[in-house]
Formats: C-alpha cells, structure tokens, sequence
C-alpha cells in the first residue's frame, strides 16, 4: 500500500446529517375571491330576466364587493362547503331608477347554502296567475355547473408531513344557462314570456305554507254546452244558481227570434228539461273542480309533510351588483321571490 494513503481502519468516519421527515408546508395555489365573483357573474342564469335586458347587464362593469369578501379564504362560503353544506348560486335582475329616470336593471347573485342536497326547478307564473307550472331546469337550456371555489388539504394540521397530497375541491353550483347571452336574439313571443315570468322554484317550508294559503278552489270555470246541434262555450260562476244560469244561456245562446236584451229571465219560458240538463252539466263541471281542488291541496299537506320531516336548513344571501359611475339608486331588499322568501342577509 502506498505510503500516503491511510488504512481504511483509521480513516475518519462520515458523519451524516439525519434529514428530518418535515418540510415546507404545502401551498395550494388558489385563484383571488375577485376572479371567482367575476366567474360567477358570469355564468349565472338570471332567472326571470327578460331576454332584450342582458346586453343591459354585461354592458357595464358591475363589481360584487360583499361576494368576494365570503369569497375569501376561510370566509362565510367556504365556511359552508368546509362544513358539508350544500351552496347554489343564481342570478335575478331587479330594477333600479337611474339618471333621467331611466330603468337601470341591476344584476343580483343568490347563494341558497342548504344541509342536505335541494331539488331545484323554475316556475312560470304571474301575478294574477292561480296556477304554478313547474319546469326541470332542462326546460330552459339550464343545468347545475359545479364550480371550484378552493382546493383545501385533507388535514392541514399535518400540512408540513411528507405524503400528505390528497386534497379536496370545494364546489358550488351554479344555475347556469350556455344560452344565457344569446338571449337578446329571441323573437320568439312565447319564448321570450317563458324566460320573462319565471322564477326558481324551492320546494321549503315556507314555500309549501304559501302555496296553501293560496290555494283556493276556483269560482268560475268554463264548460262547452251543446243543443239543438249548437256547441257554444260559456263561462260559469260555480257559486251561483245553476238552474238561472243554465236558463240565461238557453236564451242568449240557443233561442232564436228574441231580443235577449230586452227579455226577463225570470219571466221567460224555457223548457224545463233543456234547463235541467245544462244546469247537471254546471253541476259536473263543479264537482271536478272541487275534486282537482281537493287533490291539489292533499298534494302540497303531503309535500309539507314530507319537508317538515327532512329538516332541511337553508340560508339565503342575495349579493347585489355595484357599477361606480353608472348612477342609480342604490337600494336593497331581502325579498327573494314568493317561493325562496326573504334573504337572511343582502348586501
């Protein structure tokens, strides 16, 4: 062995350094509270919004302050999702006075966070309507777009131990319409009044209960009666004497030779069987309607019934649009519609 190299036995040992299994917490990268309010706006359906008003909404620059403060990270939204729930998000329109008196249409967000998963539809209807037509959301070109609001680790307590990679989306759900700007283009009348008188559709407790209290059986129907070959359509007050009615319409529609305004009914002759036999045909007419009434209203106690046993929890937050510089009148209300009720917080 040269005399320059030292035997292996007394070579000083390597000392290695013991690495330890810890290392820099991971970081997930996130998209800003801002780029997620604007997505929002943007993929929004707003429900009930009539077709020639969406250039109104996406011509100006309309900001959702109090959206992305809960937007934030550990804020009021992920807070729910962190917790299980369930959030939705759609949109409305509601109209403000702006310069010159001119109708600006504000755009709203709504977050519905709810404890279990909701079965959402749109409703058309109208003020003056009694009957409520329920549609899937299919119906109106809709679907339920999940959206990523955060990417969260499992546990984050042990975020700095190597192998902790599972990680979790958190997803809210938006009513979203891939039509949604091609809506200005509709000519269509009975297609533009469908998008125009709706609403979202919430089967809740305070849903149901409203339903009820309006929920009355009809006082005039209308009924095709048919005589001597004739067929004339004729609109009843099913709480009124039927036999007087029937006798009426046989003299304005059926009888010949008179002058119906000058005549009494009363006093009038009329064969008593033709009188008989259009006032059982009113009588028929009125037992289905007290039938479709009696069905109709066992249907929403059994849906009460039925929701009251779920115990379902929901929240509602409307987020209203803010444009500096549009000038208009900044106003709010908690009133969602007749089928979500009121927010429990607008801002």
């Amino acid at each position: 062995m040269p005399a320059d190299i030292a035997p292996e036995s007394s070579r000083p040992k390597l000392q290695r350094k013991k690495q330890s299994l810890r290392f820099q917490p991971r970081t997930l990268k996130q998209k800003t509270p801002e780029y997620h309010a604007s997505e929002l706006y943007k993929r929004a359906f707003f429900i009930g919004t009539e077709p020639e008003q969406y250039g109104e909404i996406y011509k100006h620059a309309w900001q959702f302050p109090t959206l992305v403060a809960d937007l934030a990270h550990g804020a009021r939204i992920e807070q729910s999702l962190r917790e299980k729930k369930y959030v939705y998000v759609f949109g409305q329109t509601e109209p403000s006075v702006g310069q010159d008196l001119k109708i600006v249409t504000v755009p709203v967000l709504v977050a519905l966070s709810s404890s279990a998963p909701l079965d959402l539809k749109i409703a058309c209807t109208s003020v003056q309507a009694t009957e409520v037509y329920q549609y899937e959301l299919a119906d109106f070109n809709c679907n339920l777009q999940n959206y990523e609001i955060a990417k969260v680790l499992l546990n984050e307590e042990k975020s700095g131990l190597r192998g902790n990679y599972p990680k979790e989306s958190l997803n809210v759900q938006i009513v979203h319409n891939t039509r949604t700007r091609l809506l200005s283009k509709i000519v269509d009348q009975e297609e533009i009044n469908k998008y125009t008188y709706s609403l979202l559709y919430l089967k809740t407790k305070s849903c149901l209960q409203t339903q009820l209290k309006s929920c009355h059986r009809a006082s005039g129907a209308d009924v095709v009666v048919e005589l001597n070959g004739k067929s004339q359509n004729i609109s009843i007050d099913l709480d009124d004497d039927f036999e007087y009615q029937a006798k009426f319409y046989i003299l304005k529609y059926f009888t010949e030779g008179i002058d119906f305004n000058s005549i009494n009914v009363d006093q009038a002759e009329v064969k008593p069987e033709l009188v008989q036999q259009v006032a059982q045909k009113f009588k028929e007419t009125k037992q289905k309607v007290v039938e479709e009434y009696k069905k109709k209203k066992a249907a929403l106690e059994d849906e009460l019934k039925q929701v009251e046993a779920q115990g379902i929890e929901i929240k509602v937050q409307k987020y209203y649009g803010k444009c500096e510089g549009l000038g208009y009148k900044d106003q709010k209300s908690a009133f969602v519609n007749r089928f979500v009720g009121k927010a429990d917080l607008f801002e």
